[in-house]
């Protein structure tokens, strides 16, 4: 197992479509990523390997959640900055429409054996999403669970 990751480098091919590219090689899928850099299948690389997976398949629309107590610090302003009795039309995005999530549940990028697991923010609706993902495999996002 390689300790070292090569260089690295988070971009958009010419057509817009979000790649990353490793020591010159682009990588345009989360299938690829271990192959290209071996060394992220250690468990010290995982912030790194969230990151790449996240651009690859999100591009700017979720944004990794780095410092759970910060995020859910912006989500508290948000969420009580807005007047709970609004009445809601079309398209508009408020956080009481969904609720406050089980922020305990919030951790940094881990590995946990094969398996990659991490926290992003969708950066239209501002809610938090838990992404797993084994090894070489596509990741799965699924909305954290909202206690209230």
């Amino acid at each position: 197992m390689a300790d070292l990751l090569p260089p690295v480098e988070l971009a958009f091919s010419v057509t817009g479509t979000p790649i990353v590219i490793i020591a010159h090689t682009e990588v345009s899928s989360p299938t690829q990523l271990s192959q290209a850099a071996p060394a992220l299948s250690d468990p010290k690389w995982a912030f790194a390997y969230a990151q790449m997976v996240n651009h690859i398949v999100q591009g700017d629309d979720f944004e990794l959640i780095i410092k759970p107590e910060e995020f859910q610090q912006r989500y508290m302003e948000r969420y009580n900055a807005e007047d709970p009795n609004e009445e809601v039309g079309p398209g508009t995005i408020r956080l009481h429409n969904f609720g406050i999530p089980d922020f305990a549940a919030i951790h940094q990028p881990m590995k946990n054996g094969d398996e990659l697991i991490f926290f992003v923010e969708n950066m239209f609706m501002g809610i938090p999403y838990r992404v797993t993902m084994t090894e070489g495999s596509a990741p799965n996002y699924y909305p954290v669970a909202m206690v209230e």
